[in-house]
């Protein structure tokens, strides 16, 4: 379990600071997110490939492939007569000159009525051979361009009905199990690690069942402070705003225990500041609004902190807050201020 919240802890440390930097407008947690997101299906995609298919491809013939029999498996050997000329390429033009990304190759039936199209990478002619042929590869579903071509004639080229769902991708293979399997448990860790600490706004706390009676309180004196890293809603004056193990310090505001943090909370375009919101940034910890207090750890990074997680009135609403601390004296210390206001230092 501890292993978990550390992976946790750092997924949240990395999604809080990519969360405040932004890509045309999109969070940049969101970008991170996104990109984990498309290479688990991907990867998960491989790994069925993996896992259905046999070692060896299975034979079958343009007419099989073109009709979709048992299309799941998709590693086939297909046995038809090869148009030695490319039917489409796909080509990408950068700075004024253009490069081929992949060619397709007609492979016919023996009656030259239906046809599957054989994407190979570049300029690659699929073998050296001419006439008939057997070709070793993946039936992959068609790419959107393509199959807006081939619907535009409605798959008929020149009299012979073309596949307009799937394309042999020539000399492909499914990889190892073994290894997608990896790499798709390693990715959905990643997913729900991303996803489960953005929901928790990047606080991962794990509770243990500690009275704080049985730890000995730190010796300070009543006007030090004890440092804190907090993370919950601050104010400062009508602004709100969440911060995740942010620095701070606990205040007696006049019997009222407050949390205090200099913040530059500021919000910058092209780099220049749009709106002013520097000052200190507060979290009022009243005696008498305090529900209860959770003794624990809070993972954020590679580190684990000692933590109170505090839920407290804030109007008429009851909020969480979580505070960490260097060892577990200070927590002490921290708690006997939060529940004896009179004890913190001014």
């Amino acid at each position: 379990m501890d292993l978990l919240y550390r992976v946790m802890g750092l997924a949240a440390a990395i999604g809080n600071r990519t969360s405040r930097f932004s890509i045309n407008f999109i969070k940049l947690n969101w970008v991170l997110m996104i990109a984990v997101g498309v290479g688990l299906f991907t990867t998960s995609n491989e790994l069925r490939y993996a896992l259905t298919n046999d070692r060896l491809p299975r034979s079958i013939g343009v007419k099989d492939a073109v009709t979709h029999l048992d299309v799941d498996k998709n590693f086939v050997t297909v046995h038809g007569d090869l148009i030695r000329e490319a039917v489409f390429t796909h080509t990408t033009t950068r700075r004024g000159s253009s490069r081929t990304d992949a060619s397709y190759y007609a492979l016919l039936d023996d009656q030259h009525e239906r046809a599957l199209l054989v994407r190979t990478s570049g300029t690659t002619r699929p073998g050296t051979a001419t006439g008939t042929v057997d070709l070793t590869g993946m039936l992959m579903p068609i790419e959107g361009s393509l199959q807006k071509e081939l619907a535009r004639t409605g798959g008929d080229i020149g009299g012979v009905a073309f596949d307009t769902a799937y394309v042999l991708e020539w000399d492909r293979r499914p990889g190892d199990p073994m290894l997608w399997s990896i790499a798709a448990a390693v990715l959905a860790v990643v997913f729900l690690a991303m996803l489960t600490t953005w929901r928790q706004r990047y606080v991962v706390f794990g509770k243990v069942d500690r009275p704080l009676s049985d730890i000995a309180p730190a010796e300070v004196p009543a006007d030090e402070v004890v440092p804190v890293r907090a993370s919950g809603v601050f104010r400062l004056g009508q602004h709100t705003r969440r911060f995740t193990n942010m620095g701070a310090v606990l205040v007696d505001a006049e019997g009222t225990p407050v949390l205090c943090a200099n913040v530059d909370a500021s919000s910058r375009f092209m780099g220049v500041k749009t709106t002013d919101r520097r000052g200190i940034w507060t979290i009022e910890l009243p005696a008498a609004g305090l529900r209860s207090l959770d003794v624990g750890h809070q993972y954020y990074g590679f580190r684990r902190r000692p933590a109170l997680r505090v839920h407290h009135a804030d109007g008429p609403r009851v909020v969480t807050t979580v505070l960490n601390c260097d060892d577990l004296a200070a927590l002490r210390t921290l708690a006997e201020r939060l529940t004896s206001p009179a004890t913190a230092a001014g």
